[in-house]
C-alpha cells in the first residue's frame, strides 16, 4: 500500500487535529499552529467551548465509541493528543486508554480506505518511569531507555496509552512522535503544587529536607509546546520518544526568590528521617503541610536527560526554571505583603 506522506515541514499549509485543545498545552498549541496558518480541528466534549476563529469545532468524547472521529480526522494530516485528565482517577482510564483505542481504531480504518498515512504526536509524561519507591533521594539519571514503571493510575494509563500506539504502529499504518514532558509550569497554570512552593520559600517556615542539592523537574509550557511542533515538522521525529525536562537546584529557584525579594535569613536543612517520622506519627485530624508524596519529590536527586531531543530535533528549553518562578511570584504574590 502506497501512504500519502506529509510533514509541517511542507510549504503547503496542513490538516491538523488536535485533542485536549481547551486544556493548558492545547490551548497554547493551536494558538501556535494557527500562527502558521494550518486548517485545524479540534474534537470537546462541551457544547458551550469557544476556541479561536478559523478553527472547526466536532462536539464529541474522545472515550466515547461513537463519537464523529471519522469527520474528526477526515484529511488529517497530523494528529496532536493533547487530552488527559489529571484529577478526576475515575476518568483517567476512559481518557488515556479508551481515547487512544478509539483514535487508532478510526486511524487504521482511514488508513485501509485511503492509504493515507498521519502521523500521531502524542503528550505523554516522564512519570511513566515512575520513581524509586525504597530510597527516593538516591541519585539516578532517566533517559529514553529507562525501565517504564509507572505507579499512580495517572502514570499508569499514560503508559498503557503509549505502548498502544508503539505496537499499533509496527504495521506503518500511522507514525508517531511520543513527547514526556516533566512537571509543565506557566502562568495560569492548573496545577497548583508550584505555586505551593514558592509561597513556602516567600514565608518564614521553609526549611530544606535532608540534602541541599535535590533536583527540582519542571518544564514551561512555552518549551512543550515549541517541542510538540517541532515532533510534527521533523522527520527525524518519526517513530521516537523524547523526554523533555529543564531540571535545576531546588536550592536556585530558592535563591532566586529570596534575593527578589531581599531576604538573606540562612535556610535551615532539617533531617529527612525526622520529617517522615513526623508524618508517620501525627494525628489524621492534624493539619500538618507535608505528606509522604510530597516529601518524596521535596527529596528527590533524579535527572531526566534530555540529550536526545538536543540531538536529534536540535531542542532546548528556553525558558529558565528559577527565573520564571520569580515572574510567576510577581503575578500571583504581593511580595510586599509576605
Amino acid at each position: 500500500m502506497a501512504f500519502q506522506k506529509k510533514s509541517l515541514n511542507n510549504s503547503r499549509k496542513l490538516k491538523i487535529s488536535v485533542t485536549g485543545a481547551s486544556g493548558f498545552v492545547g490551548k497554547k498549541l493551536i494558538q501556535n499552529l494557527l500562527k502558521e496558518g494550518h486548517s485545524i480541528k479540534v474534537l470537546t466534549r462541551k457544547k458551550n467551548r469557544i476556541f479561536p476563529k478559523g478553527i472547526e469545532v466536532i462536539k464529541g468524547d474522545l472515550s466515547s465509541p461513537t463519537s464523529d472521529l471519522d469527520n474528526f480526522l477526515s484529511g488529517c494530516d497530523v494528529l496532536f493528543n493533547c487530552a488527559g485528565e489529571i484529577n478526576n482517577t475515575h476518568l483517567m482510564e476512559k481518557t488515556h486508554i479508551n481515547g487512544t483505542k478509539n483514535l487508532l481504531k478510526t486511524i487504521l480504518d482511514l488508513a485501509s480506505s485511503s492509504g493515507k498515512r498521519i502521523h500521531w504526536v502524542q503528550l505523554s509524561s516522564v512519570g511513566v518511569y515512575g520513581k524509586v519507591l525504597s530510597h527516593p533521594n538516591k541519585k539516578r539519571r532517566v533517559n529514553e531507555q529507562s525501565k517504564i514503571n509507572p505507579q499512580g493510575i495517572y502514570e499508569i494509563t499514560k503508559a498503557e496509552s503509549d505502548k498502544l500506539i508503539i505496537l499499533a504502529a509496527e504495521d506503518g499504518y500511522f507514525t508517531f512522535s511520543i513527547l514526556r514532558p516533566s512537571t509543565i509550569i506557566g502562568l495560569g497554570m492548573p496545577n497548583k503544587s508550584f505555586g505551593r512552593l514558592i509561597k513556602n520559600i516567600l514565608g518564614y517556615n521553609f526549611f530544606y529536607i535532608g540534602y541541599k542539592n535535590t533536583i527540582s523537574n519542571y518544564v514551561h509550557v512555552d518549551d512543550v509546546v515549541e517541542a510538540l511542533m517541532l515532533c510534527g515538522k521533523k522527520e527525524k521525529a518519526i517513530n521516537q520518544i523524547f523526554n523533555l525536562s529543564n531540571d535545576c537546584k531546588l536550592s536556585s529557584i530558592v535563591k532566586n526568590i529570596r534575593n527578589e525579594i531581599g531576604k538573606s535569613v540562612k535556610i535551615l536543612s532539617i533531617p529527612e528521617g525526622l520529617i517522615r517520622l513526623i508524618i508517620f506519627f501525627i494525628p489524621p485530624f492534624f493539619h500538618f503541610p507535608l505528606n509522604t508524596r510530597v516529601v518524596d519529590v521535596l527529596v528527590s536527586r533524579t535527572y531526566f536527560d534530555t540529550v536526545k531531543i538536543s540531538n536529534v530535533l536540535k531542542f532546548k528549553p528556553k525558558v529558565f526554571i528559577p527565573k520564571f518562578s520569580v515572574d510567576y511570584m510577581r503575578a500571583h504574590f504581593n511580595k510586599c505583603k509576605i
